[in-house]
């Protein structure tokens, strides 16, 4: 999935019936952190959409700090909380320096973890090659391009949406620098 991609998924990874609701499911999960971890996830996605990105900062930086606390600094759900937050610090027009560092963390964690051919290790390398597209550092970004494709070739088959995005992705990669 492309960087783009990335922020559709954050947006759309589920239907919220409201903020208020999500603030009571949080209070009751604090016991159980993976529940605190996933209620903090959805007020993230609510908030955004809400186009409350200051919101939704502070939540993703809580959701990052639970799973780190819950689950450990290499755990998959931890890369998704550093991948979420990376989606939503742009939308504050923060600078790409803070981005990129939690892009490339969330990589090294699948890469460890689910392994190299992982499609979540595609869609992470999808994501840092969109924010480098973003930043015009279209040749940093052609390799992990490659790669995520090659990824999901083998994984997924050619046929699959995650496939023909990365092949997207890395037409649009050429057709930036040629352009």
């Amino acid at each position: 999935m492309s960087y783009r991609k990335g922020l559709q998924s954050l947006m759309m990874a589920v239907v919220l019936v409201g903020i208020g609701v999500l603030s009571a499911e949080t209070q009751e999960s604090a016991s159980n952190p993976a529940q605190q971890w996933e209620a903090l996830q959805k007020q993230v996605v609510a908030r955004y959409k809400a186009g409350d990105y200051a919101g939704a900062e502070q939540l993703a930086r809580q959701a990052l700090a639970v799973a780190e606390r819950a689950f450990g600094p290499e755990h998959p759900d931890t890369a998704t909380s550093l991948n979420n937050l990376a989606v939503v610090l742009p939308a504050q027009s923060h600078q790409y320096g803070e981005v990129e560092p939690l892009l490339r963390r969330a990589l090294t964690i699948r890469e460890k973890v689910l392994g190299a051919e992982h499609p979540d290790t595609a869609t992470s390398l999808n994501n840092l090659a969109g924010m480098l597209r973003d930043q015009d550092r279209y040749g940093e970004a052609e390799p992990f391009l490659r790669r995520a494709l090659a990824i999901d070739e083998k994984v997924l088959g050619a046929e699959h949406p995650d496939t023909v995005d990365s092949l997207s992705n890395l037409v649009a990669r050429q057709r930036c620098s040629d352009g």
